[in-house]
């Protein structure tokens, strides 16, 4: 996988040192696949790990985050130890993307969420030809600091099937399009896609029918962190994949992007198998 940014070791990224805290005007996007709770045995269990999940989102202060992988009872105890934050979730079933942004910032315009699927597929059905069910959820805020409207996104796409990803790539644009009304829009979340690979470039191509959206860390030179987002979970043989980004549109301008490196995380413990990224942006008039 090309890097194309100088990036920190290791130890730039902890809680410690290396990133700097965001620009009072900047938004800072961060999102994180914190893992569903599937009842993995320690230290693999959500009960071990969701105490460290919140503080690492706590500690890099984000504006907003684009959760993926969350369960209703994951929220419940998300919520609980990120008070500060106002939440949008799916209108119906089980939580698996949500968007948390700070309640003492924004204000919620609209909100909506949809299924990863085609209009033949109801919905909780995986969609096309991918083996899971997929959805995203989006909000339009208003920001009381640089008084602009802007579209988040938190999004998760199929890890399975030929036609589904691609498919699910062109849904979130086609969404995206409709509801963002030319505003400066964010996409956040795990693309299960690494740069390179047909599913990344649909995301950033330009087709006449879609806004145009480009990676934040490719509108950046100051970039931290390592290029893995997806790490896997100790003595679990997974490769190790870049498939956590943000894309914005052309009315965002990047300041820094990161791969956060909790700092729990060891060779013995992840507190999830995916890294935080996140992004700290600025709306461009």
């Amino acid at each position: 996988m090309a890097d194309n940014h100088p990036r920190d070791d290791r130890t730039d990224v902890t809680r410690n040192g290396g990133i700097p805290s965001p620009d009072p005007d900047t938004t800072r996007i961060l999102a994180y696949n914190v893992r569903y709770d599937f009842g993995d045995v320690e230290p693999r269990s959500w009960n071990h790990r969701r105490d460290v999940v919140a503080e690492t989102v706590a500690d890099h202060e984000p504006d907003i985050v684009a959760f993926q992988e969350v369960w209703k009872e994951q929220l419940e105890e998300l919520q609980a130890r990120l008070p500060t934050f106002e939440w949008v979730t799916p209108d119906e079933g089980n939580e698996h993307a949500v968007l948390a942004y700070r309640a003492d910032r924004y204000d919620c315009l609209t909100a909506g969420s949809k299924w990863l699927s085609g209009p033949e597929t109801g919905p909780g059905v995986p969609g096309w030809d991918s083996n899971y069910q997929k959805r995203f959820v989006y909000a339009r805020l208003a920001d009381s600091v640089t008084d602009t409207a802007f579209v988040v996104f938190s999004v998760h796409l199929p890890v399975s099937g030929e036609r589904a990803p691609r498919k699910a790539m062109e849904l979130i644009r086609e969404t995206l399009t409709d509801v963002s009304r030319g505003e400066p829009a964010i996409v956040a979340g795990d693309f299960n896609t690494q740069p390179g690979e047909s599913v990344y470039e649909l995301g950033r191509q330009t087709r006449e029918e879609y806004r145009d959206l480009a990676y934040a860390s490719e509108k950046t030179i100051t970039t931290y962190g390592p290029e893995i987002t997806f790490t896997g979970f100790p003595n679990v043989d997974e490769e190790p994949m870049n498939i956590d980004h943000v894309l914005v549109s052309p009315a965002v301008a990047v300041e820094r992007t990161a791969t956060v490196i909790p700092d729990a995380e060891t060779d013995s413990f992840k507190p999830s198998d995916h890294r935080p990224i996140l992004a700290d942006v600025r709306f461009e008039s």
